[in-house]
């Protein structure tokens, strides 16, 4: 597969982390939605359907999620 190819299936920006070098983020009075996703061997099996879930419950509540920032803890 060609090198452009490739570049044009990517579906996100790839991660710079040196845009959040030197920030603080201040947690306080955030809101959470919170769900699990189902792992085997430590692969996700359900984590599509999870996403779905989880976002008809922001756009259902009318709420914005800035940069679609998701947490993660496995």
């Amino acid at each position: 597969m060609e090198k452009s190819k490739e570049n044009a299936s990517i579906c996100c920006p790839p991660f710079d982390p040196g845009q959040w070098d030197d920030k603080v983020l201040d947690w306080k009075d955030k809101k959470f939605i919170k769900d699990r996703v189902i792992t085997l061997f430590h692969m996700p099996l359900n984590f599509g359907r999870v996403m779905r879930r989880l976002d008809r419950k922001v756009r259902d509540s009318e709420a914005t999620v800035p940069d679609w920032l998701c947490l993660s803890e496995h």
